[in-house]
């Protein structure tokens, strides 16, 4: 037979009525609605700071490291090899931040271009330092060079060489001395191995950088 289509008379009065020139009033969607950290962390409080600071470190500390070295000929792990570095001094420099914020302090340093941005280039320093009385010949002649004229020369290339950045790696140097083998049955071992040295040197700039340069950095809570 022909299909016959019901009508409900209660669903159909229980529905609103609807007229033809009336608006539908929606509210702003979800997407439209710009995101917003939620008040209390957009306060800032009076004790709340920030601190730039210039650290710099050149000294004889001593640290005693000790690893084992693994060949994985011919099958993994077929021998291990005692490996120990002795850190015998540090020269450390950059740019630390640390922020006080909501009983947080939070830490980190910045990378050399940061740095040079913040601080400026090592030739901008220098320039100042030049236009003070004591590095003229004679205080009263501002600007007038009586230096020889090999003299100018070299400091021309001098300042040439002055223009370059600021600051470089944080950890510029680090001087160690390595052991590998052990000392056992009148066997000799592996002293200054500069292969391995400059390996693992590398590998603790990489860590320090990544552990605390900006954007990473270390909170405590206070």
């Amino acid at each position: 037979g022909d299909p016959t289509v019901g009508f409900n008379e209660h669903a159909a009065s229980s529905l609103p009525p609807h007229h033809e020139n009336e608006r539908v009033h929606e509210g702003p969607s979800i997407a439209a609605q710009p995101h917003r950290p939620p008040r209390h962390m957009r306060e800032r409080r009076p004790e709340d700071f920030q601190v730039i600071c210039h650290v710099k470190y050149a000294g004889d500390v001593k640290l005693c490291l000790t690893a084992e070295i693994l060949l994985d000929y011919p099958m993994p792990s077929f021998v291990g090899l005692p490996l120990k570095l002795n850190i015998t001094g540090l020269t450390f420099d950059g740019v630390a931040v640390v922020a006080y914020i909501r009983r947080r302090m939070h830490l980190c340093f910045l990378s050399p271009e940061d740095a040079d941005a913040l601080l400026g280039p090592e030739e901008a320093l220098r320039e100042r330092e030049d236009r003070s009385p004591a590095a003229h010949n004679h205080p009263g002649a501002e600007g007038v060079d009586n230096r020889p004229r090999g003299d100018a020369s070299a400091s021309a290339s001098a300042s040439a060489a002055s223009s370059r950045r600021r600051f470089g790696s944080l950890l510029q140097h680090i001087r160690v001395e390595s052991e590998i083998g052990r000392k056992e049955n009148g066997k000799q071992v592996l002293k200054n191995v500069g292969k391995v040295e400059r390996f693992v040197l590398d590998q603790v700039r990489r860590i320090f950088e990544d552990e605390f340069v900006y954007p990473s950095y270390w909170t405590f809570l206070i």
